[in-house]
């Protein structure tokens, strides 16, 4: 579905530059639950504004079943933002502050999805529900609403049109840790009854270990280790990705 063959990206200030991503390569198949982890400054957030087109490679290709993102036309790259959602840390720029969250979804509505009011009202109430969300807190702002909820609500502002593919960045970070187990089993329950593919990009390998059946750990531009979840956290290869499995179950055992 979402493939990356030799990414290249770098910044330039003046004279110096840096490289932000060095010949990253791999794939999201249909369905499928990746995660991509490491430390900040690895990568990870250019890796995903490249997925998202709204940047482009300095080399290498992005592409969505088989088309490159950067060549797409109107058309398609209206179809791909319908397809590929993205939900990040911070919720508040997901929102309008001045509009309630049924208008912003309504909004959603009638940019992707083409819903009657009618349709698009017994969707939106009905994920808000299944999000575990009254429908009467779609009548306020998102300033009163909880960070929890928020992010909850953009869970559903992204799976409205009904996506094939999710981006997490960082999706539950900014949470405290109870509020993130609901977040995460909402967002896990979904994918896995919707078949809908999911990108989990975090510095935390317990959430990531969680929610993915496989792991790519990149640093400083590059992916150093890949393989099943299970596989990495039993047997890691690389030092960087041997130390983070070692903090992790340290966490566990305590």
């Amino acid at each position: 579905m979402l493939e990356l063959v030799d990414v290249r990206r770098v910044f330039r200030v003046g004279i110096e530059s840096h490289v932000a991503l060095a010949d990253v390569s791999f794939e999201v198949g249909a369905g499928e639950r990746v995660g991509i982890i490491g430390e900040s400054g690895s990568g990870k957030s250019t890796l995903v504004r490249l997925a998202l087109g709204l940047d482009r490679p300095d080399g290498g290709v992005v592409r969505y079943e088989g088309t490159s993102v950067a060549e797409m036309g109107r058309r398609d790259l209206l179809a791909y933002r319908r397809a590929v959602q993205w939900i990040g840390q911070d919720t508040g720029g997901a929102f309008n502050p001045r509009w309630t969250v049924r208008q912003t979804m309504m909004r959603v509505n009638s940019r992707l999805c083409g819903l009657s009011r009618e349709e698009a009202t017994s969707r939106i109430e009905g994920l808000t529900a299944r999000m575990g969300l009254d429908p009467a807190l779609l009548d306020r702002r998102p300033g009163a609403l909880s960070g929890g909820q928020r992010q909850r609500f953009a869970i559903v502002r992204a799976v409205l049109p009904r996506p094939r593919l999710l981006l997490a960045d960082e999706a539950v970070s900014a949470l405290d840790v109870s509020v993130q187990a609901v977040v995460l089993n909402l967002l896990r329950e979904y994918c896995e009854d919707e078949g809908c593919a999911l990108l989990f990009v975090s510095h935390g390998l317990p959430a990531t270990a969680f929610m993915t059946t496989r792991i790519l750990v990149m640093r400083a531009g590059r992916v150093v280790e890949s393989g099943p979840t299970a596989q990495v956290l039993r047997d890691p290869q690389h030092d960087y990705a041997r130390a983070l499995v070692d903090a992790y179950t340290y966490s566990e055992d305590a």
